[in-house]
């Protein structure tokens, strides 16, 4: 049984400016917010009027600036506990949007990658994707896929948690890729995905799309010595 000092030492509260702001306290230490509605996501919300403007204010936030301090620029506050109701000082801390993306996976709050039921690929094959130097349509052969699946894997569009980074040639729209060898470049979605092209007056001449590097880099070198392709 519950008595009633037990009961009070539970519950807590706060007055920040105009604000009363009430908890209770969980098992783990967690100071459940009371007196704010919560979005779906389980944050406590309030609002703030700034300038005539009045603007969303997360209540965790404000906790944090009380206790420790203005939010650097670019931060954001995170919570050790991993319980977004939690508006303890002392289970909050400030990181960086990617801290918080990592939190968001390794404590299993994302359904993303292997642990997600529509997964196709394993973290190995996700591996050998980003790795490897073969074209988009060997892969996509070896894995029955789509070239344009490889690719949005290679971009990062796919399993963007994945710990592989994304290679720094194939970021942005995943169209052309450098291949390493002057005049050659490597096209996604393509049945014949090397390009070759060289440089004259000024003006890129295109040599025509390759199945191999080889082929392309071939082209190449028999187009800057003066010979017919």
């Amino acid at each position: 049984m519950v008595t009633d000092r037990e009961e009070d030492s539970k519950r807590g509260s706060v007055k920040i400016g105009r604000r009363t702001i009430a908890w209770e306290v969980d098992d783990r230490g967690c100071h459940i917010c009371t007196s704010h509605q919560r979005n779906k996501a389980g944050y406590a919300r309030t609002t703030r009027r700034e300038e005539g403007k009045q603007f969303g204010l997360y209540i965790h936030r404000l906790m944090f600036e009380v206790t420790h301090g203005p939010i650097p620029e670019g931060l954001v506050v995170r919570h050790r506990c991993d319980n977004p109701p939690c508006i303890n000082p002392e289970h909050l801390e400030s990181g960086t949007h990617l801290d918080n993306a990592r939190d968001y996976v390794e404590r299993g709050r994302s359904r993303r990658g292997k642990a997600c039921a529509n997964t196709r690929f394993t973290d190995a094959q996700v591996t050998e994707m980003r790795t490897s130097a073969e074209p988009y349509v060997v892969l996509a052969a070896r894995y029955g896929t789509s070239a344009s699946v490889i690719s949005q894997i290679r971009t990062g569009k796919r399993r963007p948690y994945h710990p592989t980074p994304v290679p720094p040639h194939r970021r942005g729209n995943g169209k052309l890729g450098a291949t390493g060898v002057r005049g050659v470049w490597l096209q996604a979605d393509r049945p014949r995905p090397y390009v070759a092209a060289i440089w004259r007056a000024g003006q890129r001449v295109r040599l025509g799309t390759f199945s191999t590097l080889a082929e392309a880099a071939a082209a190449v070198e028999r187009a800057n010595a003066g010979g017919q392709r």
